[in-house]
């Protein structure tokens, strides 16, 4: 949702042409100037990176420059794979050498952190601004000697399987990979060979003028996933995964819960769209918002994420996370998606991640849905890549299939895809009719339904009426006779509860689904279009102020709690409900 311009769309398109040109004008220069740089910089000019070598898993590399003359306000110091430094591709991330609109000093440092991204690194110094940029100074490589290491572990449920769980992980190659688990710390008498794939330039889309496939294009490596198999509900399990380069620290996870009435514990889902990553030491990097940041409050709402996992673990509830769409928000600038999923991992390794597409995961020329520059080419493939649970093929894009149905505890979850055809008579639109029909109620008596565009939102974009009523048209029916409990989205940038509502119309308690919008985890809130007057009478919250998450505790067969949780610490709860199921 979040490059949709609250002005005139002609006005939006201007602007992301704009900057979209701007980048690839500072690749081009990027690239040209490199070659002959010593031609063309003082040879006197000077960047040097300390430590040279990463010795921990994020390492903060000194960047210091020397005998730099005729610099400019504008001037900033970039990051670069050493193998990309000289292609025609964006840094991945960036810092200006001074504030204020002050001149720099001819001599100075700055400070990252430096993650491993399956790859060694090299700086440089750029004076010139956007418009004008050119090399000052290149520093010597800071070598990553573990570029083989397994990174970004994630687990998921395996739609169908309660007794399963999938691990995908990443990494630079592969040498016989392996998952193994335990029921015992140190001790993992099972070893499960992962399925290994990757993507290339060639995968993505609109290649000629999005970034995917340009300069936004980062190395992705391997993903890995291994799938376990009769799993022992509830037990815990500790878990290693790597290859002969080397092996993962121990990690562990509780197996799914048996189903409904066989579970004695609380089903804890932490659910909300829109997140988006920030990089961790302050730096810049191509973002539509916050000023190119990054989106700011993830760093929050992640640390609320775990919170969240941790309480609902502790109350003895088997606790997963269902992210509704818009997830990195790297929207062509490939290495972002390393961010996100570093960002991830401390609560992926540990419980379901779930997730659903959106239009900045989807969005390009042929998707059912625009603007095509949404995804910045990606078309899916970088999401479903990483998230294979979400569609059995990742590319092409004709192939993708992004909706599924899974269960966990006292809940069934039904998730679609707003970004293709749920139109009646579609492919989707009959998957959803059989999915929702088919729910034994007295197995799990609650029935989650998620999408990316929200059903019924109440704010001033026309896109928004446009999508919703199309929903309306083809599925509220299903929902409503099918007894859905909840119905979650994201896509607009704020908090907005309805009552039990069906056509327009509030119904009583537990006759109709509330519909959640909860697109409030990270990316700018959607202030602009909150509606200045009266909100429609089937509204009962809206909250436009502050980013938060949902946290959904199922205590039992036919009651829920709802609580809408700040992100900012101490994590107020700014609203809760109950919830009454009728359908057990």
């Amino acid at each position: 949702r979040g490059s949709r311009c609250r002005f005139l769309v002609t006005k939006c398109g201007v602007m992301r042409t704009i900057l979209l040109l701007l980048a690839v004008y500072v690749g081009l220069c990027t690239a040209q100037l490199y070659r002959g740089i010593l031609e063309k910089t003082n040879p006197w000019s000077s960047l040097t990176a300390y430590p040279t070598v990463i010795t921990s898993p994020t390492e903060t590399i000194t960047v210091t420059w020397k005998n730099i003359s005729f610099g400019s306000a504008s001037d900033w110091i970039g990051v670069w794979s050493d193998k990309d430094v000289k292609q025609l591709v964006a840094p991945i991330k960036f810092k200006y050498v001074s504030s204020g609109g002050k001149y720099p000093k001819s001599e100075g440092s700055v400070t990252f952190n430096l993650e491993n991204r399956r790859t060694s690194y090299v700086f440089c110094y750029l004076t010139g601004g956007a418009q004008y940029p050119t090399i000052k100074a290149i520093s010597n490589t800071v070598t990553q000697p573990n570029l083989f290491a397994p990174l970004q572990p994630h687990l998921a449920l395996v739609p169908g399987q309660n007794n399963q769980m999938a691990l995908t992980w990443n990494c630079k190659g592969h040498n016989k990979p392996v998952w193994k688990i335990g029921t015992e710390s140190g001790h993992y008498p099972i070893s499960i060979t992962p399925k290994v794939t990757t993507y290339t330039k060639k995968d993505m889309c609109d290649i000629e003028y999005s970034p995917a496939g340009g300069i936004g294009w980062f190395d992705p490596g391997y993903f890995l996933t291994a799938i376990a198999t009769d799993l022992t509900p509830g037990q815990k399990y500790y878990y290693v995964f790597g290859d002969v380069y080397g092996m993962s620290d121990e990690q562990s996870f509780f197996a799914a819960p048996a189903l409904g009435a066989a579970t004695s514990s609380p089903t804890v889902m932490v659910g909300f769209g829109d997140m988006g990553q920030v990089p961790s030491d302050g730096s810049l990097q191509h973002s539509w918002d916050f000023h190119n940041h990054g989106e700011i409050p993830t760093r929050n709402t992640s640390k609320l994420m775990l919170h969240l996992v941790n309480q609902g673990q502790a109350m003895g509830g088997n606790t997963f996370v269902m992210h509704i769409g818009d997830i990195s928000y790297a929207v062509g600038f490939l290495s972002e998606w390393d961010q996100f999923m570093e960002m991830i991992s401390p609560i992926a390794s540990k419980v379901p991640y779930m997730t659903g597409i959106g239009n900045h995961e989807m969005g390009w020329t042929h998707s059912f849905y625009g603007p095509p520059s949404d995804s910045g080419g990606e078309c899916g493939v970088a999401f479903l890549s990483r998230f294979p649970h979400v569609s059995k093929h990742f590319s092409p894009p004709a192939m993708q299939t992004p909706w599924y149905t899974y269960q966990y505890g006292l809940a069934t979850v039904v998730v679609m895809s707003t970004e293709h055809n749920f139109t009646r008579g579609s492919e989707q639109w009959f998957y959803l009719k059989k999915a929702l029909s088919s729910v034994d109620r007295s197995v799990t008596p609650w029935l989650i339904f998620t999408g990316h565009r929200p059903m019924y939102a109440d704010d001033t974009w026309k896109g928004d009426a446009l999508d919703a009523r199309m929903l309306q048209d083809a599925l509220e029916e299903l929902l409503y006779q099918n007894g859905v409990n909840l119905a979650l989205w994201g896509h607009v940038h704020f908090y907005m509860k309805t009552c039990p509502v069906y056509r327009g119309n509030c119904m009583g308690e537990g006759d109709a689904p509330r519909h959640l919008i909860i697109g409030s985890a990270g990316y700018s809130l959607s202030k602009s279009v909150v509606p200045k007057g009266p909100l429609q009478p089937w509204v009962e919250k809206l909250n436009a102020d502050h980013y938060g998450i949902g946290n959904f505790i199922f205590h039992n067969a036919s009651v829920a709690t709802v609580q809408w949780v700040n992100n900012e610490a101490p994590y107020e709860v700014l609203d809760s409900f109950e919830v009454y199921n009728k359908h057990t």
